[in-house]
């Protein structure tokens, strides 16, 4: 990826299973991203408030913030900041609800990384 530590994208990882945050974290920084991970959406919402990401992946079904709403008020925070959902509900209204708020992908669990990957790449660049 990119060879100077000021331009290697960073990822806001958001799931409350600690095990996919730091399964997700691992492999990430594999790649060369610098990632943060939080457990829920109130989290989310904090960090890019506080933070420079290049984009965020983000759970749906999550305690104290869903995803579906951190998504809207990150997005109120942020309009050109890049948020894959990811879900293990393939039919649900919370995933019409995440395409309508303006996600960039919805991701199905569980999550083939040959697919995460070239996705968060392809994201990153046609936002960046």
């Amino acid at each position: 990826m990119n060879d100077t530590m000021d331009t290697i994208p960073r990822l806001l990882v958001v799931d409350d299973e600690e095990g996919m945050r730091d399964t997700l974290t691992d492999i990430l920084e594999e790649f060369d991203y610098h990632i943060d991970a939080v457990a829920n959406g109130k989290e989310a919402v904090n960090r890019v408030r506080l933070g420079d990401y290049d984009l965020v992946l983000m759970d749906i079904r999550m305690p104290v913030m869903d995803g579906v709403q951190a998504l809207g008020e990150i997005k109120r925070l942020n309009p050109d900041l890049p948020v894959i959902m990811m879900t293990a509900y393939a039919r649900s209204e919370a995933v019409e609800q995440a395409r309508e708020r303006g996600a960039a992908a919805i991701l199905y669990k569980p999550l083939a990384i040959d697919e995460v990957l070239p996705l968060i790449e392809r994201t990153i660049r046609r936002d960046g």
